[in-house]
């Protein structure tokens, strides 16, 4: 439901008020806790402009260094990438992009560059529709993505004519460290089919024009920085090579920082006891989000729907939706794009970067904003927009951490995958945001029939997951795309499920498999 007013809280209850008595309420509320015990918190999807007002906010109308944003454009290095450069390339390198489900218009385009005579390259634990229009399928165990592209390095190096990186900086010492490797291996550790990984790299080498996306589903792994990494070198190589080489990350996950881990367990221990929140980021606090929004002595949200943050709100004031405001944000190429409203606002909302001036008035800090185009002046001069975008990636090659994949074992005879959740938006099932839409992955986990039939199982059976850290409750679906020893599931990314089966608070960048055992659940 939208919120079109400010809404102040009186007598347990949210009611309409003015913008002048919703600021000066929320002023004077915050007005009385020590900038220590105030935290700002934002999500990623808020406009650049947004993200350094409310961040000058905190440090020049709260003083306070408690300040977080909910997977920053800091996450992942940003490569020099166009998505214009895929329409003319010819060789596109997928790794861990089921693009078909995270990005389906760019999953046409990919298969449109197929069609025009493109080769396709892909690198995944799981099958992927586009796996049928490839011309070579690297698939590789969950965790197993760095080996994929450590493969990938190693087949281009030991192809011959090394002469043509001896330029590169640092390729003496990364030469000495790949000569270590062995293609076999590294392909055993991974489950890489060693010749297909020859194929694919003999498909690089050749292509003038190469195209490699990086999709969520790596973003998800314990191989973010080493991932990165390779995926430089291997940039770098083809580079080398003659090759014109571009790479974009599609990681779209929500990450916990070190900054928003510390302001949530601020929070619990009342340390934190006023919040400025700037979203309904009860999803991204976890679990148990609205308990910890409840453990707060005053809660200011600016947003521009009535969200699972309304019964411990002190005040809400109004924000308009991206169609009714202009602002930058960092597109998936890590580009940064400018786009103006093509609606008024609704009601009396305003654009976030103008409630945070309102506020920051209120509390005796100016910043002299007035309209869009004043805040863009102010932050070209001040040059936060610009570091938001992200560090571009070293021109110099650099060995890169191994990781260990996820194996099956006696206790753990399989590997459960948690994918990206097509039916998600912002951490809530569409279903719960819908009304009339539901989502059928809620709840299931996907196994191979030979699985079920090895377990047991059948369609529909109602089963417990057990891992070494913790359990939960599922339904069987059968799913013939499922290799066989692994459990593929759709569940949020902080779902109280996975976390249980991970033992930890939040999933960070990092996690979204574990090793565990299926049984069914009697009677």
């Amino acid at each position: 439901k939208r919120v079109s007013v400010p809404l102040v809280r009186k007598f347990d209850n949210l009611l309409k008020s003015s913008w002048d008595e919703a600021v000066a309420s929320a002023a004077e509320g915050l007005a009385k806790f020590k900038p220590a015990e105030i935290a700002v918190m934002f999500p990623k999807s808020v406009m650049l402009e947004e993200a350094v007002a409310l961040s000058r906010f905190a440090g020049q109308a709260l003083k306070t260094q408690n300040v977080s944003q909910l997977s920053p454009p800091q996450k992942w290095d940003l490569f020099d990438a166009s998505l214009a450069s895929l329409q003319d390339g010819d060789c596109v390198l997928l790794i861990g992009a089921d693009l078909t489900e995270t990005h389906p218009i760019l999953g046409l385009n990919v298969k449109r560059a197929t069609d025009r005579g493109a080769k396709l390259l892909t690198v995944d634990a799981l099958p992927v529709f586009l796996n049928r229009f490839a011309s070579a399928k690297i698939g590789t165990r969950p965790g197993g993505y760095v080996l994929s592209v450590a493969g990938l390095v190693k087949s281009l190096l030991d192809a011959g004519d090394t002469k043509r990186y001896e330029g590169l900086d640092g390729f003496k010492e990364f030469a000495g460290w790949a000569s270590q490797l062995s293609l076999g291996d590294l392909g055993a550790a991974g489950a890489v089919d060693v010749g297909e990984l020859k194929r694919a790299a003999g498909i690089l080498r050749s292509a003038p024009k190469v195209f490699i996306m990086v999709g969520p589903e790596v973003g998800s792994e314990a191989t973010g920085e080493p991932l990165s990494t390779a995926v430089n070198d291997l940039r770098l190589l083809l580079g080398a090579g003659g090759s014109r080489c571009e790479v974009v990350s599609l990681d779209t996950r929500d990450d916990f920082d070190a900054d928003w881990l510390k302001t949530v367990k601020d929070i619990q221990s009342k340390r934190v006891r006023a919040l400025v929140m700037a979203g309904d980021l009860v999803p991204g606090l976890g679990p148990e989000g609205e308990n910890l929004l409840a453990n707060l002595d005053f809660l200011v949200v600016i947003d521009g729907h009535r969200g699972s943050y309304a019964p411990y709100a002190d005040v809400v004031l109004p924000s308009a939706f991206i169609t009714e405001k202009g602002g930058s944000f960092v597109a998936i190429d890590g580009r940064e794009r400018e786009i103006e409203p093509a609606v008024r606002p609704l009601g009396q909302a305003k654009p976030g970067w103008e409630v945070v001036s309102l506020l920051a008035k209120a509390l005796g800090a100016d910043f002299g904003w007035e309209d869009l185009e004043s805040i863009r002046r102010d932050l070209s001069v001040d040059g936060p927009k610009g570091a938001a975008l992200g560090k571009r990636p070293p021109a110099v090659l650099a060995p890169f951490e191994l990781s260990a994949v996820a194996r099956p074992s006696g206790e753990w005879p399989l590997v459960l995958v948690n994918r990206h959740n097509a039916h998600l938006y912002n951490g809530h099932w569409i279903g719960d945001l819908v009304s009339g839409i539901a989502s059928l992955d809620d709840g299931c986990v996907r196994l191979s029939r030979r699985t079920c039939d090895e377990l047991g199982l059948k369609d529909g059976d109602d089963v417990k997951v057990v891992a070494e850290h913790g359990r939960a409750s599922a339904v069987v679906r059968l799913d013939a795309t499922v290799p066989d020893g692994l459990a593929v599931s759709r569940w949020p990314a902080n779902d109280p499920r996975l976390l249980s089966l991970l033992g930890i608070d939040v999933v960070p960048m990092g996690r979204n498999y574990v090793p565990v055992r299926i049984e069914r659940i009697k009677g």
